[in-house]
Formats: structure tokens, sequence, C-alpha cells
């Protein structure tokens, strides 16, 4: 699959793009009324091409992800067996053999029920604690300035609607509102309740664009393994 990262786009000062070749500059650059009547210098317009990015993943960042059931399975039947790449292992009671996992992140230990607790908690402090990274062994992260969930939400939903075909009219006006407010405020005047307000349609197709745009630059850094880094300005 391929999706546009940049739309193609008009140059209004060339010396802001020293990069366009000379050789386009002179084939738009025209004289009107000739050399004979002192014509004057102008220019047609130039565009910027749109730039088309296919979608790879890099699988090697996402090796421990079973992308296969990423595919088929709800994220909550698959976040139950994978959250640990984003929040760590949480303590837990063994009560059987079979829950062993041969993995460099854990610590067993063994402990007798009839020991006294000062004891049992020396050894931790002793044994245990200075074994013990104190900082999460998260492979994967958010990252970026400050990221809004429900910003990037709305990119993703505009980026994925656009891409079944929707219009910005049906994505905007759906009862599940897809696209949602993103300022704090519930007596903001900026949206009714948590559908935002735009003041004329042409805005709100602008919007959509926008947040859709977005999604493929945010879909573009997740294929590399990187999350929450915000779209360049």
């Amino acid at each position: 699959m391929s999706v546009v990262e940049k739309n193609e786009t008009f140059i209004k000062d060339i010396s802001k793009h020293p990069d366009i070749p000379k050789a386009v500059i002179e084939k738009a650059t025209r004289t009107e009324g000739g050399a004979s009547s002192a014509g004057i210098g102008s220019r047609s317009a130039i565009f910027r091409e749109k730039i088309i990015q296919k979608v790879k993943i890099k699988r090697s960042a996402y090796k421990d992800w079973d992308l296969d059931q990423v595919l088929t399975d709800t994220f909550d039947k698959w976040w139950k067996t994978h959250s640990h790449l984003f929040e760590g292992y949480a303590p837990c009671l063994l009560t059987s053999k079979d829950e062993w996992i041969d993995n460099d992140d854990f610590i067993y230990v063994r402990i007798d029920k009839t020991s006294q607790r000062r004891d049992v908690q020396a050894f931790l402090s002793e044994q245990i604690a200075p074994r013990l990274k104190g900082q999460s062994k998260r492979r994967f992260r958010i990252d970026g300035k400050s990221p809004r969930v429900n910003v990037i939400q709305n990119n993703y939903n505009a980026l994925v609607l656009t891409l079944e075909g929707w219009s910005a009219k049906e994505i905007f006006g759906h009862k599940k509102i897809y696209i949602r407010r993103t300022d704090e405020s519930l007596l903001s005047k900026r949206g009714d309740g948590l559908r935002p307000r735009y003041s004329t349609d042409k805005s709100m197709v602008s919007n959509i664009a926008k947040n859709k745009m977005h999604g493929v630059h945010h879909l573009l850094q997740v294929c590399k393994g990187r999350f929450g880094f915000a779209p360049p300005n």
C-alpha cells in the first residue's frame, strides 16, 4: 500500500526553495509583450510534486508483537499477552512450575514460609534491590512533546476512513463522532458536546484533510517503531 506523504504544493517564493532546478525556473519564466516592447518578466505557476510513500513495516522492530495476531485479534485480547512491551512485567506470585519463564529480565527467589519477616525484608533489601534496574525496560514508548491521545485518534480516524473512501462530510457527520473536539474545557464554544464545530464547510473539509495528512505521518513513524512524534510544521 502507498500513501501520499505530502500533497502537491504551489511554490509562491522561489527564493525559499533553492533546490528547484534552474531549468524548471527558466522554463516557467516568460516575457510578456516581447523584448521590443519592453515586456515585463513574469513566471507561470511552479508546483512541487506530491510525495508518495510506500507503507513498509520495519518487522525487526516488531519481532515480539506477533503481527499476524495484530491483524486478527481485538486490541483487548492482544494487549493481555503483549502489554509488557509497553509497561514491563508486573510482579506476580508463581503457583506452578509451568509458570517459570526463562528470561533474563526476571529474578526468581525461593522463600521459606516459616521465615521471619525481618529476615525476608533484609534479604530483599540486600540481595534483590541492588539487582533491580529502577527503570522500566520498555521497548516501545510514547515520545514527542506532550502527545495528545485525542488528537492522534482524530488523525488515525481521518486517515483510515479516507482510505476507505469516505468523504469529509461523512467522516465528520457520522453518529459515532470519529472526529472529536480536542480542547479540554467542556464549556468551550468550539464544539457541541464531543463533536467540534466549524464556521464553514470549507474549514471542516480542510481540517479533515489536515488530520488525514497527520495520520499519514504517524503511520509512517509507527512503521519504523516510533510513537507520538508530532508532524513537522
